[in-house]
């Protein structure tokens, strides 16, 4: 999982049109799966993630095992893994759009 979350932030990084995306000020979402669980800090002054969370998150994301690559390779956008029951969330629905517009335009490209 560490190397999908480093991919979802090298996207962050190398596509410029998705800093305009990112909040000027830091948000938090932690992603929860079984037994472990990932922070990812977001904004557009620095983005990262780390397995250990001391603070409190701005939304969490409860998500099946099978879920979570589906989720940050792009493969399958937030809502419609809330809508087939493999995602829980709890927050803001303004942060959780965020974080679903960043996941699905950080997916690979199928060129045709």
């Amino acid at each position: 999982m560490d190397t999908l979350f480093k991919r979802v932030l090298v996207e962050i990084n190398r596509r410029s049109h998705l800093q305009t995306l990112l909040p000027s000020h830091q948000i938090s979402i932690s992603f929860k799966c079984e037994d472990r669980i990932w922070a990812m800090n977001l904004s557009k002054v620095q983005s990262n993630y780390t397995s250990n969370i001391d603070e409190k998150v701005d939304l969490e994301i409860h998500v099946s095992k099978q879920a979570l690559p589906l989720l940050l390779n792009g493969d399958i956008r937030l809502y419609q893994l809330v809508k087939y029951g493999e995602v829980q969330i709890r927050g803001s629905y303004r942060y959780s759009l965020l974080v679903e517009s960043i996941l699905w335009l950080c997916r690979e490209y199928k060129i045709a």
